[in-house]
């Protein structure tokens, strides 16, 4: 599994870059293939690797620079999708700060 977040350091400084899963999100907008969307059901904005054809548009997009690309000719971006099929996200269990929490919001 790649990792999903990318963490800004400038020491002695860190911060997690994460998707906001936005109201309006401009990668979906964006999205030629249709591979990014919302979630109706949770709101999440999920990348379906299937449908992505690689051109990247979602990473040039998003306002926070959450998608994450290795960079090689043959990889496709990596989002945020809160470790679905998880409880807690990964990110939540492994903060060593406990400065990461997740809580429901209502819609």
């Amino acid at each position: 599994m790649e990792p999903r977040i990318k963490v800004a350091q400038n020491r002695p400084l860190s911060m997690a870059i994460q998707c906001h899963h936005c109201t309006d999100p401009a990668c979906v907008n964006a999205c030629l293939a249709g591979a990014m969307y919302k979630d109706e059901v949770t709101g999440y904005v999920v990348h379906d690797r299937a449908k992505c054809t690689g051109c990247l548009t979602c990473l040039a997009t998003c306002p926070f620079r959450a998608v994450v690309y290795k960079g090689d000719v043959s990889s496709k971006p990596w989002k945020c999708d809160f470790c679905s099929g998880l409880d807690v996200p990964a990110c939540v269990v492994n903060c060593p700060n406990e400065a990461l929490v997740l809580e429901e919001v209502e819609s």
